[in-house]
């Protein structure tokens, strides 16, 4: 049953005492289908280095050691690596650290002069079964944590652009609007593509997509981390920018126009084109964030019909 999962397990024996050492290669030694490899090691520095260089399928660690004693011996080949299924061996003076060492990763402990081949072996078998299952564990709770994360990230996304999405926008909305004095001065920067429907029309909706993904680029460039720029539709996004009066908002759609007019520069196929509106509470200081943001989809929406007329 034990060479169900492997052809021949590898056993390190991190033993100083030659007599113990032996005693455990004798009862391992009793079984016709050979499938025990052993190496040694006096050292707990000198099995490091065998973990380090080869693959062992268990280890028999003495507490013990020139080097080490008690859970230090534990800790310090455990930190070098923790999959290697681990059973202690010590004397009845030291059973009950070998009794935490089983909250430490030790899967076995097995008091010396108190086992036989068959105990031995049966250690062996187990703590390799579990070390599997709990490295299997491990393995999926990581998995289910980066799904979770993922999920989280999807939540809170736009899948085309990377930016926040709209749940997430009008979340941060809320979140602001009930404690809008530590925030302000607050302003809004919405923004519109224009004519994204022609270039659908035109050019087919992966052209469109490509429009939409590289104008949330060159938006990103002008958002600090305290701010929130989110895609809320189609073709708008819009930017919270709390502690950030109308001279700042200014200069970064100064900016913006700069950068789209370098863009457009690079004999791009398509060319981006924005409408924008600014807006501040610093404009009225009785007004909620949901009164700036309508101030500065008029506004945006002004800009846009003046740019087509």
């Amino acid at each position: 049953m034990i060479n169900m999962y492997y052809d021949k397990i590898k056993i390190l024996i991190i033993e100083d005492n030659i007599p113990d050492a032996r005693l455990i290669k004798e009862f391992l030694s009793e079984t016709s289908d050979g499938i025990y490899h052993i190496e040694y090691a006096a050292r707990l520095s000198e099995g490091i280095e065998k973990i380090l260089e080869n693959k062992f399928d268990v280890a028999l660690l003495d507490l013990n050691l020139p080097d080490s004693e008690g859970l230090n011996t534990v800790y310090g080949f455990i930190q070098k690596d923790k999959n290697i299924p681990l059973i202690i061996l010590t004397g009845l003076d030291d059973l009950s650290i070998a009794t935490k060492s089983l909250n430490e990763g030790v899967q076995d402990y097995l008091v010396k002069g108190q086992f036989d081949d068959k105990t031995l072996k049966r250690s062996i078998r187990y703590a390799i079964e579990r070390k599997k299952l709990e490295v299997e564990k491990r393995q999926f709770e990581s998995e289910l944590n980066d799904l979770k994360n993922q999920y989280q990230f999807l939540s809170f996304h736009d899948s085309l652009t990377g930016l926040y999405n709209r749940i997430y926008f009008d979340e941060e909305i809320v979140r602001i609007n009930s404690n809008i004095k530590r925030f302000k001065p607050i302003t809004i920067i919405s923004i519109d593509i224009n004519n994204l429907k022609d270039v659908n029309d035109r050019d087919g909706h992966e052209q469109g997509d490509i429009l939409i993904a590289e104008t949330a680029k060159i938006l990103s460039l002008f958002i600090r981390k305290t701010d929130v720029l989110a895609r809320i539709g189609g073709d708008e996004f819009c930017a919270i920018l709390p502690k950030a009066d109308l001279v700042i908002a200014n200069i970064r759609k100064k900016e913006l126009s700069e950068k789209i007019k370098a863009y457009n520069g690079q004999s791009k196929k398509i060319k981006i084109d924005v409408a924008i509106g600014i807006a501040s509470t610093q404009e009225d200081e009785s007004i909620s964030i949901y009164d700036v943001i309508k101030m500065s989809d008029e506004r945006m929406y002004i800009s846009k019909r003046q740019m087509k007329s």
